[in-house]
Parts: C-alpha cells; structure tokens; sequence
C-alpha cells in the first residue's frame, strides 16, 4: 500500500504534471495507491480557496471525481490507532526541537498505521517517522 500525500495528487492536478511523476504514477498498481482524510481535505480547501468562477468549479468537481470515483474506497480516516500514532509523532519531533506540521503528522499517522509507505516531495518534512518514504519527482523511484 501507498499512500500519496497531497503534494503527489496536487502535481496530477496541473495541465502539464511533471512527467517523471505521471510516469511513476501509471507504473503503480492502481488498488495499491491510497489517500488520507487529510489529503481530501487539503484538496477540497485548495479548490474551494479560489475566487468563485468557472476555476473554482472545475476545480471542486475534479477533486470530487478524484475523490469519489477514482479513489472511491481507498481513503483512509484518522482512525483512532492513527490519533495515538499522531500524538506520539507531534511530541516526540517537539522534544527533539524537529517539530512537524499537523497536517504532515495526520497524514504520517494515517500511513504508520496504516502500515502504508508514503510517496511524497517533502520526504525532509516526513524523515525518521518510520516510514517507507518515495519520491516520485526521483527518476530512481520509477520502478
């Protein structure tokens, strides 16, 4: 299991994606890729934090085909092992003075428990959370 953290489904979402993530993407098998309930959230706010217009409503509608059809069933929530995994996660970054974003630590939470690695861009942000982190920007991470 994958999970793709929001910065992976925000570069699909541009006109021309990077191609080294779109090709790493389509190599994947599509049952193995997951989203977060904090990822749809990020995805849903970013759309909605756009003027009202004919943007803002292409915008709202794909994030909810994303959400809905495309990755209907393979969104994962912020269960309660994920909350005990969050809390660990925000104290001990704090104490060791690497604190971490909630919204990083959510979506790391959801994957540890999960047992899920993370394809993400900022694999700094995630480092030393236990998890398997991917970047698909990496051409090395094409297989």
């Amino acid at each position: 299991m994958i999970i793709l953290d929001t910065n992976v489904v925000s570069e699909l979402f541009r006109p021309r994606p990077d191609p080294t993530v779109a090709r790493w993407v389509d190599r994947q098998d599509e049952a193995d890729l997951h989203l977060t309930a904090m990822t749809a959230a990020e995805l849903l706010e970013g759309a909605l934090r756009l003027p009202d217009g004919a943007r803002r409503s292409a915008l709202v509608e794909a994030v909810a085909t994303v959400l809905d059809a495309d990755f209907a069933g393979r969104v994962l929530p912020f269960s309660a092992e994920a909350a005990l995994d969050y809390a660990e996660l925000m104290t001990t970054r704090r104490r060791t003075g690497n604190p971490i974003g909630p919204q990083d630590a959510i979506i790391a939470a959801i994957a540890r428990s999960s047992g899920a690695a993370l394809a993400t861009r900022n694999t700094r942000d995630f480092a030393g959370v236990g998890l398997h982190l991917i970047d698909p920007w990496v051409p090395d991470h094409l297989a």
